[in-house]
């Protein structure tokens, strides 16, 4: 606000998060505002904009807020976009309030930053529960997060070798020609066969919107990381309810992912687990050092939904730094 009581709000378009947003001070805001957790966020609400047509799209809002500042994430999701326009099916814009004064400060282009922080949150979880020398990275799935995830997975662990599969062969390759120009010295293979390579990498990101489980019991070996990001539907499953049960699991959120996340709801509701088999969130590894990868043999899990926090981490490290 000036001093005419005009209210100026600040506007951060994609360029400027992509600019503000490195994964090293923002997985360490996410981990300290986890640690700290005094921000309240309640669960998100989800409304439906398709009662007369069959396009399902829907609008979700997330609030979060702490004693400085208080903000608000809608996100649209509009499944047959891709097919009806060519454009993306997932939309979202933020907006940032000083709480002392109720005044809008700033707006943010919250599809760029939800893929920033969602990559960021997988990789803060990877860096307690993967092994510390994890140097191999699988990606299944070829959609916009996947450089993204590399990025932020190369962060926290050495990565040296990274292999990217999918059912589109042709976008995965178009993925690897895009790592190859930005991130000199890690090799970035483009596969066919999932089956030949899955066993043998560190850590596994899946980033699809598979209702079928694409990774099996059989697919998986001792010491492995699997991060799932992909499905938010109680009908989706990336990996299968054994693979789950075979798991050490963490979530974003405790109370609010096994709800939203196939591959735990359909675990618990199936027998495989009981919600006393996970074993904590992040508040719970970022706070509690006992919550952690215990051995080199451990197959740890972590599924995440994504949650209002982390974006409210995101705005309020871009918002802070625009000087």
């Amino acid at each position: 606000m000036d001093f005419n009581g005009i209210i100026m709000i600040k506007v951060f378009d994609s360029e400027e998060i992509k600019k503000r947003l490195d994964y090293i001070n923002l997985i360490d805001a996410l981990e300290k505002i986890f640690l700290k957790n005094e921000v309240i966020y309640p669960e998100k609400n989800y409304y439906s904009l398709s009662k007369n047509t069959n396009d399902e799209n829907i609008i979700i809002n997330m609030p979060a807020w702490d004693n400085d500042y208080f903000g608000v994430k809608l996100v649209s999701v509009f499944p047959n976009n891709e097919k009806k326009y060519q454009i993306p099916s997932l939309h979202a814009a933020y907006c940032l309030w000083d709480a002392k004064k109720g005044v809008p400060l700033a707006y943010f282009d919250a599809t760029e930053m939800t893929k920033i922080r969602t990559a960021a949150t997988s990789a803060l979880a990877s860096k307690y529960l993967s092994k510390e020398n994890s140097n191999t990275l699988l990606i299944i799935g070829t959609g916009e997060m996947v450089p993204y995830l590399i990025e932020a997975h190369c962060a926290v662990r050495p990565i040296k070798k990274v292999y990217v599969w999918g059912r589109n062969k042709i976008k995965a390759i178009r993925i690897k020609a895009l790592i190859d120009s930005k991130m000199s010295g890690l090799e970035c293979i483009a596969i066919d066969d999932l089956s030949s390579i899955i066993k043998s990498v560190d850590i596994i990101s899946c980033a699809t919107s598979s209702n079928d489980a694409i990774i099996q019991i059989e697919h998986i070996t001792p010491g492995q990381h699997l991060d799932l990001i992909g499905s938010f539907t109680p009908q989706s499953q990336e990996v299968s309810c054994e693979v789950v049960a075979a798991s050490s699991i963490y979530l974003d959120d405790i109370k609010a992912t096994p709800k939203k996340a196939g591959e735990i709801y359909q675990s618990i509701e199936k027998g495989f687990i009981t919600s006393e088999c996970i074993k904590g969130d992040l508040i719970t590894l970022c706070k509690d050092k006992n919550h952690k990868r215990t051995n080199d043999d451990e197959i740890t899990l972590f599924k995440s939904v994504g949650i209002a926090i982390e974006d409210f981490a995101s705005a309020k490290l871009i918002w802070e730094s625009r000087f």
